[in-house]
């Protein structure tokens, strides 16, 4: 699909592509190196899994994660369209491509570059500290012994945590990558009706708060966005699938509205 190939082109030349790598990168290091300075020679060391930094609940930066990833990954592609119409791109351009597989391509292409960056910094970040801390099944905020562990079923995944450990920081890892990824997308659909540019990064921060509010309204808080982006918070697996698909609809219904009325130029 040559649209696909043309966006291809232009996010492989963003200098926001390799922003938010470097983001990414700078926080696993600030992670890592916060973590490393936590220890003092009289204390126990866990493992990498238990200072996963999106399990390590002793030393976290949860709150960076939550609050930069999805402005970062929002740099990415979520401004194409907005530029091609108020640069007056879109007149040449759509003679050349089909206006909605152009547009589906971006939006498949700010999920997947969204999930990519995330999931490959998260594993990098495990790794990193598995190199320095060593693995072992020693995972429980709980205890402090690795023969006395405890399985908390209201958590999510834990029963894959209390039996394979490298699995669930892996779960885990697809979980967030997946719904930044999401995020990322409804921040590329809700830019057809931005006027100005940089709201643009910063509006999933806003939805991600409507939908804090919403959630916890109507007292189905287990949905929240920012609770499941937290470690050892209580939801199923089941409440993590419905929340993407809310999410997907979130990102999709403009896109398909966009597209029907046809007000793209």
């Amino acid at each position: 699909m040559k649209e696909f190939k043309y966006n291809i082109k232009i996010l492989l030349r963003k200098k926001e592509l390799y922003y938010c790598i470097i983001g990414v990168l700078l926080i696993n290091a600030i992670h890592v190196i916060l973590v490393i300075n936590h220890y003092s020679p009289n204390m126990i060391l866990k493992t990498g899994e238990y200072q996963f930094i999106l399990y390590n609940n002793e030393v976290t930066i949860m709150s960076l994660v939550i609050i930069a990833l999805p402005i970062l990954t929002s740099l990415v592609l979520s401004d194409t369209s907005w530029n091609d119409k108020h640069l007056g791109y879109n007149n040449y351009l759509y003679t050349r491509l089909n206006i909605r597989k152009n547009i589906f391509s971006r939006l498949f292409l700010s999920f997947i570059t969204a999930f990519i960056i995330c999931f490959v910094g998260f594993i990098l970040n495990y790794l990193t500290l598995r190199f320095i801390f060593g693995s072992g099944n020693l995972i429980s905020n709980f205890q402090e012994l690795p023969y006395d562990r405890v399985i908390a079923p209201e958590f999510f995944l834990d029963s894959i945590r209390y039996y394979n450990p490298v699995l669930f920081i892996i779960l885990i890892s697809l979980h967030e990558s997946v719904i930044i990824g999401l995020l990322a997308t409804i921040s590329y659909s809700f830019s057809f009706f931005t006027k100005q540019k940089l709201i643009i990064y910063f509006q999933v921060t806003l939805i991600m708060i409507v939908l804090e509010v919403v959630f916890s309204f109507i007292g189905i808080s287990q949905f929240s966005i920012i609770k499941q982006l937290q470690p050892n918070s209580s939801f199923s697996v089941y409440q993590s699938i419905i929340l993407y698909i809310v999410l997907f609809l979130i990102a999709i219904t403009p896109v398909l509205l966009i597209t029907k009325k046809g007000d793209i130029l």
